[in-house]
């Protein structure tokens, strides 16, 4: 798929191409009429993406502040350079939802400022970089999976929630579609013979991936099954895994967030990836995380090409000790906490309390869409630009695929890509 620019339909329409930042999926058959206009009117989304948009329209503060005062763009990002001279260690936040040209000034004003890029909630673990890690990167678009999975499975994922357009666009091709749950996911029915749920405890589940690996060298009637999946007739769906041309597999974020707790101990996710591998001998399959943030997959990746491995610039929240880091000026930051945390607003109704990973007393520079409720708090609250509303931007889609935002109103907030550059030209 050709990143998509601000193109119109055709020269005689009024509507224009856009792409949806609601979720990872990153819908760019998105149509809008009359761009330009102050509250233009969106097309083709689903409940989730409108709602995105709706939050654009309603939240566009143009103001930033010091100490709670308003002032110019100029002086606010000029008092944020001077906490940032000042200081020791810096957090940075909010990497998942910026364009990849900010995340690269990110990493840079880390590195300046002897801190530390954090993926995800201050509040807890990052999920997807430890599946990254394992099954290594994505060799297929969703283009790819549309036209070759004859299979697709959501294994303990919830599409209608997280992606409600995924099966729509993206598994035309599949003549099977199963979800594979344990209860605890709100999953609906849709209008669709293909689905199939099935509802199971996760040690059950993993019963099945070792029945389904094993029948690439004997036939089903010949395995020995444990009598507990005997009973499953299930059992004889990894024929059909086995035959297909291809399959595709998704997992989410709810289903990674819990790896290494107890939640997570029946899931055997070695188990599944070693299935996902030996079919690809066979056919074509793939495993993809479907992310909870538009660009959280652009994060790993520029984490990737900074310091070799996601987890080098990541930390370990669930913990007190950050896992090590790769780059030099990053190491001396891990016996620190920070005292400057930069960031969105939201971000600082999840830090823990001063002692665990932030020191008491730790200055805030807010960078978000609306900061009218940060003013009071924050040391420095800067309102920037939104990607795909009044910025333009590359997000990275989870399948590795890169697709351009296209600006669909008049703004004069800057974009956080220009905020982050000028920070780090002023140090």
């Amino acid at each position: 798929m050709t990143p998509i620019g601000n193109s119109r339909l055709n020269d005689n329409s009024h509507e224009s191409w856009a792409v949806c930042p609601g979720c990872s999926l990153l819908c760019d058959d998105i149509r809008v009429v009359d761009i330009g206009a102050e509250y233009p009117q969106i097309k083709g989304t689903c409940p989730r993406g409108q709602a995105w948009f709706d939050r654009q329209s309603a939240t566009r503060s143009h103001q930033c502040f010091v100490a709670g005062v308003p002032t110019t763009l100029d002086l606010a990002v000029e008092a944020a350079a001077t906490i940032l001279r000042e200081a020791s260690a810096t957090h940075i936040y909010g990497m998942d939802y910026w364009p990849l040209a900010a995340q690269q000034r990110a990493v840079e004003l880390a590195r300046l400022t002897n801190g530390a890029c954090v993926c995800g909630s201050p509040s807890g673990p990052r999920d997807g970089d430890s599946v990254l890690r394992t099954i290594g990167r994505v060799t297929s678009t969703l283009g790819v999976v549309n036209a070759l999975a004859e299979v697709v499975i959501f294994w303990y994922a919830d599409p209608s929630t997280s992606h409600p357009r995924l099966i729509e666009r993206f598994c035309q091709g599949a003549r099977r579609i199963v979800v594979i749950h344990d209860g605890d996911l709100a999953t609906k029915v849709w209008a669709d013979p293909r689905m199939e749920s099935w509802q199971m405890e996760r040690h059950m589940a993993n019963r099945l991936l070792e029945c389904w690996q094993k029948q690439q060298s004997q036939s089903a009637n010949a395995l020995e099954l444990p009598v507990e999946t005997e009973a499953l007739p299930q059992h004889a769906f990894g024929e059909q895994l086995w035959r297909a041309r291809g399959s595709a597999w998704f997992v989410t974020c709810r289903s990674t967030e819990s790896m290494g707790t107890e939640h997570d101990q029946h899931i055997d996710w070695k188990l599944l990836h070693q299935l996902v591998r030996a079919l690809n001998h066979v056919s074509r399959s793939v495993l993809l995380t479907l992310t909870d943030t538009p660009n959280s997959t652009g994060c790993q990746h520029v984490m990737s090409w900074s310091f070799g491995n996601p987890q080098d610039a990541t930390f370990d929240n669930s913990g007190l000790t950050p896992r090590p880091f790769s780059h030099s000026d990053l190491a001396r930051s891990r016996h620190r906490s920070p005292d400057v945390v930069v960031g969105p607003g939201l971000v600082y109704e999840q830090i823990p309390r001063p002692g665990d990973l932030f020191r008491a007393g730790f200055r805030q520079i807010v960078l978000d869409t609306s900061v009218d409720s940060w003013a009071v708090r924050a040391d420095v609250a800067i309102a920037v630009g939104q990607v795909g509303w009044d910025n333009t931007g590359e997000y990275c889609r989870f399948d590795n695929q890169l697709i351009s935002l296209p600006q669909l109103v008049t703004s004069s907030r800057p974009s956080i890509t220009d905020i982050l550059t000028r920070l780090t030209q002023s140090l």
